[in-house]
């Protein structure tokens, strides 16, 4: 991987070699988050149409869309048509299962 960084970013200099560094040591819990190797098990928090449609892309990268089940979960105040519309699009078969939850049932 190649990463090219401005020499300058708000009058702090940037070495490239330390951003990549900073940059590989990164951990964003639920996005793209692998938990489990075998079986295989990724989990991510998207919640639009466009980063479903981006982790589908990221995930299309190394593993065949149709060897994928997808366990879709989203709050009703969500765009859920463009989401599923995005899965849809890229799975050979997709489930969802529909369920009654509130924000406010949270604690």
């Amino acid at each position: 991987m190649q990463c090219s960084i401005s020499s300058r970013l708000g009058g702090f200099e940037i070495d490239n070699d330390k951003a990549v560094e900073g940059l590989a040591k990164v951990r964003l819990p639920g996005r793209m988050e692998m938990i489990c190797e075998d079986p295989r098990i990724l989990i991510d928090g998207a919640h639009n149409a466009a980063s479903i449609r981006a982790l589908m892309h990221a995930i299309g990268q190394s593993i065949p869309y149709d060897s994928m089940i997808v366990i879709f979960g989203c709050n009703e105040d969500k765009d859920v048509n463009g989401m599923l519309q995005e899965l849809a699009i890229r799975c050979r078969q997709s489930d969802f299962y529909p369920q009654q939850f509130s924000k406010s049932n949270v604690a």
